[in-house]
């Protein structure tokens, strides 16, 4: 049990640090979850100022976008009508996430935030309080235990303490899911430093 706890801990952290690592290619977030939150985060955001789509807002791209964005009237835009990218169809979003819209935490914090979490499954997102929560990770291998990440953005400036972190895991036995005692403060660290590496780079686009 303690190596199969190893392995899957570790498989999380590696993904993060994929996304902080590769985060300015397309590719390196792919997947069922990945297209699921870009459909999320379009109708949270809008299809041009979805921090995933990482479009340039002095762009030339950025105004034919929201000139077709405003021509979609309730409908917005699709991948199928906007022809500047090249994604695959979305998937239809039929999962059980809360969204709440009304930007108040910082933005870069928040846009980063949701760049490291593209890849999990999200439950819960509130831009007005900074948090964001996702449903439960399992690995295919160990069905035997699950973990989340919760985000909590705690500034309204771009600092390296705005952001704050917690990795909660669980194993189940003898049917029942109980809370593990492992310290995932290492897990937590991580996260918090992708967060921030995304963070800066959206700061520096604008």
């Amino acid at each position: 049990m303690p190596y199969k706890k190893l392995k899957f801990t570790t498989v999380l952290f590696f993904s993060l640090f994929l996304i902080s690592s590769c985060s300015n290619k397309d590719d390196a977030l792919v997947g069922g979850q990945y297209q699921e939150n870009l459909v999320k985060m379009d109708k949270a955001y809008g299809y041009c100022d979805n921090p995933l789509r990482n479009i340039n807002k002095k762009s030339i791209e950025y105004e034919v976008c929201k000139d077709k964005e405003a021509a979609g009237g309730a409908d917005g835009i699709s991948d199928e009508s906007f022809r500047f990218f090249n994604l695959t169809k979305f998937l239809e979003n039929d999962g059980g996430a809360t969204v709440v819209y009304n930007q108040s935490a910082n933005k870069y914090l928040w846009d980063g935030s949701m760049k490291v979490l593209s890849q999990y499954p999200i439950k819960n997102l509130d831009s007005e309080f900074g948090y964001i929560e996702t449903d439960w990770i399992y690995e295919e291998s160990n069905l035997d235990q699950r973990c989340l990440i919760k985000i909590q953005i705690v500034s309204l400036e771009l600092v390296s303490n705005g952001v704050e972190a917690k990795f909660l895991c669980q194993n189940k036995i003898e049917g029942q899911w109980v809370q593990d005692k492992n310290d995932y403060s290492k897990a937590e660290k991580q996260i918090v430093l992708a967060v921030l590496s995304e963070a800066g780079r959206y700061s520096q686009q604008d």
